[in-house]
C-alpha cells in the first residue's frame, strides 16, 4: 500500500515501498547488474520473507534462489527515483 506521504501520481503510478525488512533489486535479466530507477529488469528480493529452499530439492532451489539470498522473482519491472516499485508489470520479458 503507498505511503500517506505519496502524492496522487505515485500512488497511481506505483506499488509502493517494500516491506521493512526485506530488500528489494531491479537486476539486467542477462547481467545481474543492478539497474538504475526507471529502467526495467528483473525483481530480485531478499530478507525474512524468502523461502530458505524447495523442500529436498537444492537442484531446484538454485535455479531461484542464488549464494547470497537473492530470490528471482520472475517478475520484470522497474522502480522509481523514490524507491517504489511500479504497479505494472514491464511487457518485456528475457524468459520464454
Amino acid at each position: 500500500m503507498p505511503a500517506r506521504a505519496d502524492d496522487n501520481h505515485q500512488r497511481a503510478t506505483t506499488g509502493g515501498p517494500g516491506v521493512s525488512g526485506v530488500r528489494l533489486r531491479v537486476v539486467h535479466p542477462e547481467t545481474g547488474a543492478e539497474l538504475p530507477a526507471g529502467e526495467p529488469g528483473e525483481l530480485l528480493v531478499r530478507g525474512y520473507l524468502v523461502m530458505e529452499g524447495y523442500y529436498r530439492d537444492p537442484e531446484q532451489t538454485s535455479k531461484v534462489i542464488d549464494k547470497d539470498g537473492w530470490l528471482e522473482v520472475e517478475a520484470f519491472l522497474c522502480t522509481h527515483p523514490v524507491g517504489q516499485l511500479a504497479d505494472r508489470p514491464v511487457e518485456h520479458s528475457a524468459r520464454s
